[in-house]
This record gives structure tokens, sequence and C-alpha cells, in this order.
């Protein structure tokens, strides 16, 4: 299960994924949960491989990873 990450980051990320501010308009124009629900997890788990990819950078630009 992906934590929830706070408000301030999910609208951040919102304002710059196509695929995630479509999704949560949809949701929200139609009012079906299901979709609400996808598009939550969606954004939680771009946020999560953003973490993840940052991450990584770090550690590749302090030398601890190899090719």
């Amino acid at each position: 299960m992906v934590s929830t990450p706070d408000p301030a980051t999910i609208v951040r990320h919102v304002r710059t994924c196509a695929a995630c501010r479509l999704l949560s308009q949809h949701a929200l124009r139609t009012r079906d949960p299901r979709l609400v629900d996808a598009a939550l997890q969606l954004r939680a788990e771009h946020l999560a491989n953003e973490s993840e990819r940052e991450g990584f950078m770090r550690e590749l630009r302090a030398g601890r990873r190899s090719r």
C-alpha cells in the first residue's frame, strides 16, 4: 500500500502531471467513486515513483551507484 503524501505535494504533482489532472477532473465531473479512487491511487503512485527517482539521483550524484 502506498502512503498518502501531504496535500501540498499532491497539488504540486497534479499541476505538472497531465494524466493525473485529467483523470481527477473527469472523476470529479462524473462523481464516480471508482474513478476518484483510481485518481488518488495514480497520484500516490506517481509521487512514490518520483521520490524513488530523486533518491536514486542523489545516490548517483554522490557516487554510490555504479553503472
